[in-house]
């Protein structure tokens, strides 16, 4: 049984702030064990935004978390925080 992982956004950015992004989720596919557990995640989040991830138990909401800190790998795709690749968890 396929489950969906929901992401909910809100912004209050400023018209004069330009358009750049926090946190970018491009094509993310993870797959642990034999097994996908975040399958082709795309997402912008850009400063000032309010983002809720709700879903189902098992849906992958604390694996996107733990993508996002670069405690995971994507199996393909790719993860980015202020433009730059996340590799390994960042200490700022």
């Amino acid at each position: 049984m396929m489950v969906a992982l929901s992401l909910v956004a809100s912004s209050k950015v400023s018209a004069v702030e330009p358009a750049r992004s926090q946190i970018v989720f491009s094509g993310v596919t993870l797959d642990l064990g034999g097994k996908t557990i975040v399958d082709d995640l795309s997402i912008t989040v850009r400063p000032g935004e309010f983002l809720c991830i709700i879903g189902a138990s098992g849906c992958g909401k604390t694996t996107a978390l733990r993508l996002a800190a670069g405690l995971y790998q994507p199996t393909s795709g790719s993860v980015a925080f202020d433009g730059q690749p996340m590799h390994a968890p960042r200490r700022d």
